[in-house]
This record gives structure tokens, C-alpha cells and sequence, in this order.
């Protein structure tokens, strides 16, 4: 009974951690978004522009 209640207590703290790692990590999606659009559209360019 113990180790199940340990096993309950872990898988818990599991999930609250996931929750507040989403919860952090949701605001910054568009700016993650945004960041890689703009450094995949500069290294294209670079990549045209330094072409032989």
C-alpha cells in the first residue's frame, strides 16, 4: 500500500510539473514561431547571396 501511494504521490507531482512547464511555455510560442521564421528567411538569404 505504501508503494503504491508513493507511486500516486510521484505520477501527481509528475503532472503538476508538466502543467506548470505548459503553462510557461504557451505565451512564448509565437514568439519561438516568429524567431523561426525570421532566422530560417535570413539563412536562405545569406545561403543565395553566398552562393558560387
Amino acid at each position: 500500500m505504501k508503494k503504491i501511494r508513493l507511486y500516486l504521490v510521484m505520477l501527481l507531482l509528475g503532472v503538476l510539473a508538466i502543467r506548470v512547464l505548459w503553462e510557461l511555455v504557451t505565451p512564448l510560442i509565437p514568439v519561438l514561431v516568429v524567431a523561426l521564421i525570421l532566422v530560417t528567411g535570413v539563412g536562405f538569404l545569406y545561403h543565395r547571396s553566398s552562393r558560387w
